[in-house]
């Protein structure tokens, strides 16, 4: 606790050099592609037009895992099951998210052996959406953050989601100039990638789905940014819409770096 304090006031009293460290935003980067990233003006009207979807799918997602008993008790029980147990009904959760969303289903490899170095994967060609690989690596994941398998399962698959939704329009027009910006922008700091279009909704969608099925009380400061992430009440730790309202253009990342300082420092700790 200690430690934190005074590394907390060291971040206070400094103004901080975002683009020498390797978490924070950095404006150079995402004005290659502005139109790419959620800090970016370019991108409130598709911020403002996934604020009608995000939360509101989740709510349909979590409505329809509850209607099946199994599933339902299977979720409550999730601490208690091992990644074997978890996989049939990971497989389930999959089936539902595609159905529900209109999603022609991507392939669903969980192994150890196609893509070892991940832990979680989405891998797409923007040139044939439906030809998306949603991975978990079985290799990796452990009792010790059991919802982790689940939370990776439905964030990878919102990808296959926006991928494929064609419909003209803020959404689609967001959705692939983040997913051509990670096929062609090198040296992304970690917000930099979190805070592209499809990093943000779909971290967005999964940490409300899984927030929803536990009450909020599974809080994992790895997963997404502050803009994706919920308090223990299922509010946004950063509303990126209200930045966006409150900040002046080239103000907007300067003040998403100081709030995300709290998450750099959960980081650190965890």
């Amino acid at each position: 606790m200690h430690r934190c304090y005074l590394l907390l006031c060291a971040l206070l009293m400094c103004a901080p050099s975002w683009s020498a460290d390797g978490f924070y935003a950095n404006e150079s980067v995402q004005q290659q592609l502005p139109s790419a990233f959620a800090l970016q003006k370019d991108s409130l009207p598709f911020l403002q037009q996934a604020q009608l979807y995000t939360q509101s799918q989740a709510r349909d997602l979590v409505r329809q895992i509850r209607r099946s008993a199994p599933l339902k008790e299977a979720i409550e029980d999730w601490p208690k099951l091992s990644f074997e147990q978890q996989q049939p009904y990971l497989q389930q959760v999959f089936a539902l998210q595609c159905r529900i969303l209109g999603v022609a289903p991507p392939t669903l490899l969980i192994d150890a052996d196609s893509y070892p170095d991940k832990l979680a994967y989405f891998d797409f060609d923007v040139d044939d959406p439906e030809s998306g690989i949603v991975y978990l690596n079985s290799s990796k994941f452990t009792s010790n953050d059991p919802y982790l398998s689940l939370l990776l399962l439905v964030h990878e698959t919102r990808h296959a989601y926006q991928l494929q939704r064609t419909k003209p329009g803020p959404l689609q027009q967001g959705f692939l100039a983040a997913f051509t910006a990670q096929k062609t922008l090198k040296s992304m700091s970690y917000l930099d990638f979190m805070t592209l279009n499809n990093e943000y909704e779909a971290f967005q969608f999964a940490n409300f789905a899984v927030g929803l099925l536990t009450n909020f009380s599974y809080q994992n400061p790895k997963l997404g940014s502050y803009a994706s992430q919920y308090d223990e009440q299922g509010i946004l730790n950063v509303d990126l819409v209200a930045l966006h309202a409150q900040h002046p253009k080239f103000d907007v990342i300067n003040e998403f770096n100081r709030l995300s300082q709290a998450q750099k420092i959960r980081l650190a700790d965890d």
